[in-house]
Order: C-alpha cells, then structure tokens, then sequence
C-alpha cells in the first residue's frame, strides 16, 4: 500500500501537483495549520470525488511536537499493512511544519518530495522539472522493530549511562535473559546499541546507545506513546505487577 503524506498551506496546487508526481497512491493523509482548514477540506473533497481516499489531520503550524504526533500516529495506523509505501509532499504549511514533517519522514522510511514554484512565470514547468526528490540520510530501519523491542530501545534510553547492562534491561521487564537477548542483538544488528564486557563485572554486558541509535530511540520514544499495542501490552504488565489478571 503506497500511503502518501502532504502538508497544506494556504495555496492547495502544490498538493494537487505533488499528488499527479507521484504515482500509484492508495490513501491521501493532509496535515493542515488551524487557519487553513478551508483548504484541506476542500482538497479532500476533490480526491474523494476522484475516488482516493482521502483524511485530514489539523495541528498548530507553529508546534513541532503537534505535526511529530500527527504523522507517528498516520504510521500508527498503519503500522500492520502490508508492503506499506510512504512518500511526503513537505512544499505546504509553515517552515516549522515542513521541518517537522521531513525530520519524522526519517524514521518512517518516507521519500521525501518538494514543489518547486517560479513566481515570476505564467506558465510553470513540466511536472517533472518542478518536484524535486530530497534524500534522506541511512538510519537504522525502526520499520522492523516489533513493538516490544521498540519497548526494549525507551527503556535502553531512560535508563543510558555507564551502569547499564543487559540484565538490568531485563530486570525491568521480567523476562528470561534469553527472551531479552534476542530483542537486544535485533537492536545491536541494527547500529542502534553496542554490546560489550562491564568493566566492571566482566560476566555482565555492557549496553551503550550508538550516536545514531540516540537520535532514533527519541523519536522511537515519540511514537511509542501513540502505538496502542505497546499502551495495551503495559498496561497488563502493570496489572500483573498489581496481582491483578485481565
């Protein structure tokens, strides 16, 4: 499924152009600023009528955090599809939103486009001159972490200093050191943590966020909290610590 992913300022052709650029689109998502809900809904209308699906998601043009919240919880969504496909149209809205939106673009594994537009013409050029493909960085593929070991890389984080070792992320959770073990070679074979001896008990090993893996396990932390498997898989761990069964 090609999911495609625009934000809206107050000129709504950018979006239209983008839409035409990329091909095979299965579902439309548009991020609008609170003072440009005229246009998303009128863009929404249009691809209904042309048969996309078609659904839009109001934030603050001005709030980094909002347009972060909305495209993790599009991913959240969908995060079960198959063969999912993510492209992004950052030409509408304010910087902020174009900023946030490309930033989280990163970790969603989404191609990144933007619409050129030359003022002074009258007649623009061709569609292919005018969308630009920007690439994006190599980063861990988050994409396929499940969700427990996503769980596994926040506790990693809340918890980083020269004390961490395996068995203490394995503490938090209760689980076997052979269950944890498999989540944090997933995380390690990803450049998202190293692995090595405590110096300071050579039985223990030593957990450490790589650079890459820190900028990620931030974001991963983010999106964490809009992902209802995880919320639904702590609360019966929290249950159960309780004495309570669900």
């Amino acid at each position: 499924m090609h999911i495609h992913i625009a934000t809206v300022g107050g000129g709504t052709q950018n979006v239209i152009t983008g839409f035409n650029a990329v091909s095979s689109i299965d579902m439309l998502y548009l991020i609008y600023s609170r003072d440009r809900k005229h246009s998303a809904e009128g863009l929404k209308k249009k691809f209904n009528d042309m048969g996309i699906v078609c659904h839009i998601t109001e934030v603050s043009g001005f709030v980094f955090q909002e347009v972060v919240d909305a495209i993790y919880a599009i991913y959240g969504e969908n995060v079960n599809g198959k063969n999912l496909r993510y492209t992004m149209n950052i030409t509408g809205g304010t910087n902020l939103m174009a900023a946030a939106a490309c930033s989280t673009a990163f970790f969603i594994k989404a191609e990144i486009y933007y619409v050129m537009y030359d003022r002074e013409k009258e007649v623009q050029d061709p569609i292919e001159e005018r969308v630009v493909r920007i690439p994006t960085p190599k980063i861990p593929n988050v994409n396929g972490l499940g969700a427990f070991t996503r769980e596994v890389l926040e506790c990693i984080l809340d918890n980083d200093g020269p004390d961490l070792t395996s068995a203490k992320v394995t503490e938090e959770f209760g689980y076997t050191r052979m269950a944890m073990a498999h989540h944090i070679k997933l995380l390690k074979n990803e450049g998202i943590i190293t692995v090595d001896k405590w110096q300071k008990n050579n039985r223990l090993s030593h957990i450490m966020l790589t650079q890459e893996g820190r900028m990620v396990a931030g974001w991963i932390k983010n999106f964490n909290r809009t992902d209802k498997k995880i919320q639904k898989a702590r609360e019966e761990r929290k249950n159960k610590a309780n004495g309570f069964q669900n």
